[in-house]
This record gives structure tokens, sequence and C-alpha cells, in this order.
């Protein structure tokens, strides 16, 4: 295979989905080390791809069309892990060879390699999934060497933040994307307050649009409240220095299992297609609690959790 053969990733959606996506970057190249690997994805998630290893390049399609990316970029194999009818008529446009994709939509008849497992059905994890595009493209050939394990791509090293507390603490992280059920914003005011009288720090983090989320949790008790004051960069610092962070299945809790964090999700048992086993953080460092009763998970398991790291 020549040494200049480039792979073109593309996911255009949300933060925990990249994370999950960023797994597919290690496969490439442990079936073909020397290959050129670019990332195509929104610029809200450069801190998570920008320097990071095995990535050779990112082209943002806030700047320029998925057309023209792939005609500047020119690769032979372009990966969609959850593609769209425009970015496959792309692909068909600027004549890339190899176009290799999840099946069950009428357009994936315009990919070169259709993926017929039903993600739904949540056999395996979302990260497991990814990878199976790899192997996929590159046949039987390649499955030996995709058999080791599976390694998240750890955020590049970020400046400190100043906002950052000094000593040891808890990330809480309440909010969520919207797609799926979550701990009930009174649990996590009533874990910061657990918390603060065991001494430990709480820090909750989030959106503008989940302030009110916060203030709920700030009238029970005292945390340092960083709810839309932090950028990504910053974000991954303070996540990156957690003791632990709690989070509901959101992209938070991927971006701290990235950075190597200690990690409790908090998830839907069902369905499947929303639970732990497909979107679980992947990583060892990690305790899942789940309930098809969100309300059901109990503030002394998410203690017990935490207090166990």
């Amino acid at each position: 295979m020549p040494p200049t053969q480039t792979f073109a990733i593309v996911r255009t959606d949300r933060l925990g989905d990249m994370v999950l996506t960023l797994p597919m970057v290690a496969a490439i190249h442990r079936v073909s080390p020397d290959a050129r690997v670019v990332v195509i994805c929104r610029r809200y998630v450069a801190p998570l791809v920008e320097g990071a290893e095995g990535i050779h390049a990112v082209r943002y399609i806030d700047d320029s069309s998925l057309y023209e990316i792939l005609r500047e970029v020119q690769p032979s194999t372009v990966f969609f892990p959850r593609p769209t009818f425009s970015d496959v008529l792309a692909a068909v446009r600027a004549r890339v060879r190899y176009r290799v994709g999840t099946s069950r939509r009428w357009y994936s008849w315009f990919l070169t390699h259709r993926d017929r497992q039903s993600r739904s059905a949540a056999r395996k994890n979302e990260a497991e999934y990814n990878v199976d595009l790899v192997r996929l493209r590159f046949g039987d050939e390649a499955a030996e060497r995709l058999m080791g394990p599976l390694h998240l791509l750890a955020p590049p090293p970020v400046p400190p933040c100043s906002l950052r507390p000094a000593g040891e603490y808890v990330v809480l992280h309440p909010g969520s994307g919207g797609s799926a059920r979550t701990w009930p914003v009174s649990l996590f005011a009533e874990l910061a307050q657990r918390l603060y009288h065991k001494n430990i720090d709480v820090v909750v983090t989030g959106s503008d649009g989940e302030q009110d989320l916060v203030r709920i949790i700030e009238r029970q008790t005292t945390i340092v409240n960083l709810c839309g004051r932090t950028t990504l960069t910053e974000t991954i610092d303070i996540l990156r220095h957690a003791r632990c962070v709690v989070a509901n299945s959101t992209g938070i809790l991927h971006v701290a299992a990235a950075c190597g964090s200690n990690v409790v999700g908090l998830y839907p048992a069902s369905p499947p297609s929303m639970s732990a086993r497909r979107w679980g953080p992947w990583t060892d460092k990690a305790t899942i609690l789940e309930a098809d009763d969100m309300a059901s998970i109990s503030v002394d398991d998410v203690v017990s959790a935490i207090t166990a790291f």
C-alpha cells in the first residue's frame, strides 16, 4: 500500500460522537502505519483533534463545503460513521474511490462498502461499531491487526484553566444533549450537598442554556459554578484534573473518559439504543449506574461509586 495514501473520516455532529469516532484513527494506522489521516468535522470540536496523535490534518466544514474539502484532500477512502445524503453525494461528486459507511438508508447504495450491522440493537459499543468500518474497508486480512486493545485518543495538552480549583474536586455535569433520559437535577443537588459535607469541592459544568439546572444545585449547597464560563479547551483541563466526573449520557462524559479521568455514568437501561452498552464511555475507569427509571438510581450509589475511586 503506497505510504502517501490518504484516509478521511467525516464526523460533523456531536462532541461524544466525535470522541467515540477517534479510535478509527489508531485502527487505520494499525492496518496501514504510513497512512495519512484527515479528520473532517466542525470547528467547535477542534480542541479534541488539533495536534492529536495520528491525525495529520483537520478540515472544518464551517469554512468550506465537504465537496471542496474532499477535492483538496483527495483521499482514496472516506469513512462515514453517520452518513447523510449530502455528505455521501459530495464524496461521489469528488470522485472518492472508496466510500465506507453504515447501511439501512436509501442512499447507502452510493457507498462502496456498507456496514449492515444494526447499531440500534446495541450489541457493542459505538466505538467498536466505528472501528468495524475500518475492518470492512480492509477486509479479513486486517482482522488480526485490529484485534488488539481499542484506545481512545487523549485530547492534546491544553493550558491550565484559571478557574480550576486548587484542591481535590469532583465535577458534576447535570445537563445532556437531549438524546437520552437524565438523572433528576434534584438528585444532582443532593449529591453536591453530600460531597460538600465530605469536604469535597464540587465543580458544576454546563452550557449557557443549562444555567437553570445549575441554579437548582447552587440554591442547595456551595459549588463552583462554571456553567457557560469555560471554553471546551478550559473544560478539558478541568475534567483532566478532577478526582471524578459524574454525568448523564452526554459528550462531556466521553471527553472526561478520553482524558483518563475517573467517570460515573448515569444511563437509562432501555431502550438498547440509548443504553450504556452502546453509548457508555470507552474506558476502564468508569462505573456505570443504569435503570429504567432514572430517579431510582440512588444518591448513595453515586457517592459510593465516587469514593471507590
